[in-house]
C-alpha cells in the first residue's frame, strides 16, 4: 500500500482547492488569525464572531434609532394617514401615492432602519460560505498532513527493520529484507537458500526436506492447509515455499510495518482535530453536531467534495481506510458514537428564539407607533411568523453546516440579544432626554412679559 501515491494527488490539488475559497479567502483569513490567536477552534470562532459583531455595531445603533425616530413621526402623522385611509378607501393606489408624499414630508424612511439588516444577512451568508469552505480547507490539510506522517513512519521503520522503502507494485509490497524477517521471526532454520540470488527473492529459501512433524504441521497451519494426509514431499516442498515466505512477510509487513504507519497517521489526525476545551462532546468541529455524523469526512465526501465531484481515481477507498484505520471510533455512528450529542444544534434554536423574543419585546412599542389601523394584525401576524422561522431556519442550518459553523450562530444569537437589550436602553434615554429639552423649551414662559 503506498500511501505517497496519495501526496501526488493532494499537492497538485491545492490550486483547486485555492479556487474554491478564494472569494471568502480575507475573512478564512481573520477566522484562522482568532483561532491561532488561542489555540483553540471553539474560543477563536467565538472571538470572531465578538470582533464581527462590535464592526457591525454602528448598524444596529443606527437601525434603533432610525426605528424609534421612525415610531415617533409615525404617531405625529397617525391623524393625517388616518383622513388619507377614509379619504381614499376607494382608491388604493391613489392612497399609496398621497401616504408616500406624507412620508416624505416627514422625513420618514422605513428604508433607513432596514438598511443594517439587510447588510447583517449579507454578512452571514457570507461568514456560511466562508466557514464551509474552511471546513473543506481544513479536512484537505488534515489528510495531506496524515499522508505525511504515513510515508515518513513507513519509511522509518522499513529502514529500522532492515528493508527498503522501494515499493514493488508486483508484489504489492514494500521490499522488506526477508533475511531479517526471517531471522527476527525465527523461521531462517526452516529453510535452505540459495545463497547466489536475490536476497528479497522468496524463490532463494526452500522448505528443508528433513523438517520434524511439529514443524510441518506449523506450516500447514500458517499456510491453512487442510488435507490431513498433506506431506512435504520434494515436489510440493519447493512450490509450499514460495508462499509460505510471502505469508511470513506479509503478517510481519502489517505487524510492524504498516501498523506503525497506522499509528502515526492517526496521531496526526487527533493533533490536528483537538477538541475544544469550550464544546468537549464535539469530536471534529468542522462536521455536523450530530451523533449520526461521523466525526471523520468519509471516503465518498472526500472523494466527491475535497478531491472534486468527478472523483479522483488516484485516491481510492483502499488508501482512505490505509490512512484511517486506527480512527475507527471517529468512522462510528449511532447515538453516543457520532461527532456530537445535538447539543450545539439545540443551542442554535433556543439562542435564536430567545433572542427573536426578546427583540420584538423590546420593539413592541415602536411597532404599535409605527402601524396604522388594519395594519396593526398583518405586522403583528408578520412578526410571529418571524418568530418562529428564524429558529427553524438556524436549526436547519446546523444540520446541514459545521458545528463550528453552529458555534457562530448560538454566540451571534447571544451578542446579538445583549447588544438589542443595551442598545435600547441607551436610544430610549437619549430619546426620552431630547424630548424633555424639547418640552422644556416650549413650556418655557417668560416671568416678567415681554423683553424689550
Amino acid at each position: 500500500m503506498n500511501i505517497s501515491d496519495l501526496l501526488s494527488v493532494i499537492v497538485p490539488f491545492m490550486g483547486d482547492l485555492g479556487s474554491i475559497s478564494a472569494k471568502y479567502q480575507w475573512i478564512l483569513n481573520v477566522i484562522t488569525w482568532f483561532i491561532n490567536l488561542v489555540a483553540d477552534v471553539g474560543v477563536g470562532i467565538m472571538l470572531f464572531t465578538l470582533a464581527l459583531k462590535l464592526i457591525t455595531l454602528p448598524l444596529d445603533i443606527f437601525s434603533r434609532a432610525s426605528m424609534k425616530k421612525n415610531a415617533l413621526k409615525m404617531e405625529m402623522m397617525r391623524g393625517d394617514l388616518e383622513k388619507l385611509q377614509k379619504q381614499y378607501a376607494n382608491n388604493k393606489q391613489l392612497y399609496q401615492q398621497k401616504m408616500m408624499a406624507l412620508y416624505k414630508k416627514n422625513g420618514y424612511s422605513a428604508f433607513s432602519a432596514c438598511l443594517p439588516t439587510i447588510v447583517t444577512l449579507v454578512f452571514f451568508f457570507i461568514v456560511i460560505g466562508a466557514f464551509n469552505s474552511y471546513s473543506k480547507q481544513t479536512d484537505f490539510q488534515v489528510f495531506k498532513d496524515m499522508g505525511s506522517a504515513y510515508d515518513a513512519r513507513l519509511t522509518q521503520t522499513i529502514e529500522n527493520n532492515g528493508g527498503s522503502v522501494v515499493y514493488s507494485e508486483k508484489d504489492e509490497c514494500y521490499l522488506i529484507n526477508l533475511d531479517f524477517v526471517l531471522n527476527e521471526k525465527g523461521y531462517r532454520n526452516y529453510f535452505d537458500v540459495i545463497e547466489n540470488m536475490s536476497a528479497t527473492d522468496e524463490n532463494r529459501y526452500i522448505l528443508r526436506s528433513n523438517l520434524t512433524a511439529e514443524e510441518v504441521e506449523f506450516v500447514k497451519t500458517y499456510l491453512d492447509i487442510k488435507d490431513e494426509n498433506f506431506t512435504l514431499n520434494d515436489d510440493n516442498r519447493k512450490a509450499n515455499s514460495v508462499n509460505f515466505v510471502k505469508k511470513v512477510a506479509e503478517k510481519y509487513e502489517e505487524e510492524y510495518i504498516l501498523k506503525d504507519a497506522r499509528k502515526a497517521a492517526a496521531e496526526t489526525y487527533e493533533k490536528n482535530r483537538s477538541k475544544s476545551v469550550v464544546f468537549p462532546w464535539v469530536k471534529n468541529l468542522w462536521v455536523v453536531d450530530s451523533p449520526f455524523k461521523p466525526a471523520i469526512p468519509t471516503y465518498t465526501d472526500l472523494s466527491t467534495t475535497l478531491y472534486g465531484k468527478s472523483g479522483n481515481p488516484a485516491f481510492t477507498e483502499e488508501k482512505y481506510n490505509e490512512l484511517t484505520a486506527d480512527l475507527g471510533k471517529y468512522k462510528q455512528t449511532g447515538f453516543g458514537k457520532g461527532n456530537g450529542l445535538y447539543i450545539l444544534v439545540a443551542l442554535s434554536i433556543l439562542t435564536m428564539l430567545a433572542s427573536t423574543l426578546i427583540m420584538n419585546k423590546t420593539q413592541k412599542t415602536q411597532m404599535e407607533l409605527s402601524t396604522v389601523d388594519g395594519a396593526n394584525g398583518q405586522a403583528a401576524m408578520q412578526q410571529k411568523m418571524m418568530t418562529w422561522m428564524m429558529p427553524v431556519m438556524f436549526g436547519i442550518f446546523a444540520f446541514i453546516y459545521s458545528s463550528g459553523f453552529s458555534i457562530y450562530m448560538v454566540t451571534s444569537s447571544v451578542l446579538s440579544t445583549a447588544f438589542t437589550l443595551l442598545i435600547n436602553f441607551c436610544v430610549e434615554k437619549s430619546f426620552k432626554n431630547k424630548l424633555a429639552k424639547e418640552d422644556a423649551v416650549k413650556n418655557e414662559k417668560p416671568r416678567y412679559g415681554k423683553r424689550r
